[in-house]
């Protein structure tokens, strides 16, 4: 598939973005692009696909890798950087993954690049920055790794037993939003002054920037914020809540409104103990502890779907928790289509989360699913003005590459619920040439 063949759309069209990096940070900031117009090619190692798509079963892959066009490029060659440069040159925005300093190892410094395409925006997604300490700069770095470095696991979970993993992969998503954010902030940057960027997205740094006013509280008065659970550290009626049908509500019942809406629910609203001005119930206050007893019983008195029923009808923030299957018959999800299909070459009809956010005058869409490993490098280097013959020489040098199955190490796995029959086919699959 040729960079002209991407379907002209959204608010992102006639912009082309290179991206390399293994799941999910770096990608996924250019997956959100490609949802949106832009032409993203996502070029990965010539004999080491990307990770994702060698796990056991590659649904993330799948999911966050649609409308993109597939190269596989050998950067330690020399042809193969010359063939990366000649990519560059029609390239709006590069978003690279490795870690902090590689691409300048390679020979690939912004300054070269800029040389070769000088309103380029560079994007370095990596664990510790681009810049200072060698030793921090060479270490691997991986969503766990971002949490813990960045403090997010010091402030979730309960206070006991051991800081918690968030999932699914927050500090990647987090770090991805960041990267897509700043690269589009540098292109409007770069088309008003023709001068490119080179924006340094650290993990630890995006984690620690997701903190509230933590950090100034520490600073400010040095209280180091504790690990507190589903509740507040000051105010109750804030929480997660069991239900009669054994499902679970989270209730937050912050400001007047939502306060005077709850007391009315629990038959309270006109206790002179409750002031009209209430904005919180307190932790500690004698009365406030009381309506925290009787909201519990109240959600143990009815079902989860009439408790959140009833709470948004009285102004109290209520959500019924939902799981993948319960959001299914969700009336809100269906009406804005919150799940799509789309069609994948490989795996035919797949269903998943759709286009977020929804515009209304140039709206995303997906036109493709992923492609496989180096799908498109003939078609992509053959627009560049590549002869076949050279393409084919690419090849033989090992410049260039398509691995077997299309890069999926577990490809067979797909559509099998049996974590055994799984097993047994990557033991299969290990056994094969790769």
């Amino acid at each position: 598939m040729r960079m002209t063949d991407v379907p002209s759309f959204g608010n992102l069209e006639g912009l082309t973005v290179v991206c390399m990096g293994n799941t999910i940070a770096a990608p996924f900031a250019a997956e959100l692009m490609a949802e949106h117009g832009a032409c993203v090619i996502y070029v990965e190692n010539t004999d080491r696909p990307d990770i994702g798509r060698v796990s056991l079963c590659p649904y993330g892959f799948i999911t966050e890798h649609r409308n993109e066009l597939f190269m596989a490029i050998n950067l330690k060659n020399i042809e193969g950087e010359q063939v990366f440069i000649e990519i560059l040159k029609k390239t709006d925005i590069l978003i690279e993954g490795l870690k902090g300093g590689t691409f300048t190892e390679l020979g690939l410094s912004d300054k070269r690049l800029w040389a070769e395409n000088e309103k380029l925006v560079i994007v370095h997604v990596s664990g510790f920055g681009e810049s200072g300490l060698a030793e921090y700069l060479r270490r691997p770095s991986y969503d766990p790794i971002g949490q813990a470095a960045g403090g997010f696991m010091s402030i979730n979970g309960f206070p006991e037993p051991s800081p918690p993993l968030r999932a699914p992969f927050v500090c990647d998503y987090y770090t991805a939003l960041f990267a897509c954010w700043s690269a589009l902030a540098a292109q409007m940057g770069a088309q008003r002054t023709g001068v490119g960027e080179s924006v340094d997205v650290s993990q630890m740094e995006v984690m620690w920037k997701l903190q509230y006013g933590y950090p100034l509280e520490y600073f400010y008065s040095g209280v180091v914020h504790p690990r507190q659970g589903n509740e507040e550290r000051d105010y109750i009626c804030f929480g997660t809540y069991l239900c009669g049908n054994g499902r679970y509500v989270f209730i937050c019942c912050i400001a007047n409104g939502p306060a005077r809406g709850l007391l009315k629910v629990l038959g309270k609203d006109n206790d002179p103990t409750y002031p009209e001005n209430i904005q919180l119930f307190r932790r500690g206050d004698v009365a406030a502890e009381k309506v925290e007893t009787a909201l519990k019983q109240y959600c143990l008195d009815n079902e989860a779907e009439k408790v959140e029923k009833e709470l948004n009808a009285n102004g109290v923030p209520c959500s019924f928790i939902h799981d993948i299957e319960t959001i299914q018959t969700d009336p809100q999800a269906l009406e804005r289509g919150l799940f799509t299909e789309w069609s994948d070459d490989r795996f035919g009809k797949l269903k998943g989360v759709n286009i977020v956010p929804k515009m209304s005058n140039r709206p995303g869409m997906f036109w493709g699913g992923a492609r496989d490993h180096g799908a498109d490098n003939r078609d992509i280097l053959s627009e560049l003005g590549y002869t076949d013959k050279k393409i084919e020489e690419l090849y033989k040098k090992g410049v260039l590459a398509e691995l077997r199955d299309g890069g999926y190490f577990a490809s067979k796995a797909m559509h099998i619920k049996n974590r055994d029959q799984i097993n047994i086919i990557m033991e299969e699959e290990k056994n094969e040439d790769f």
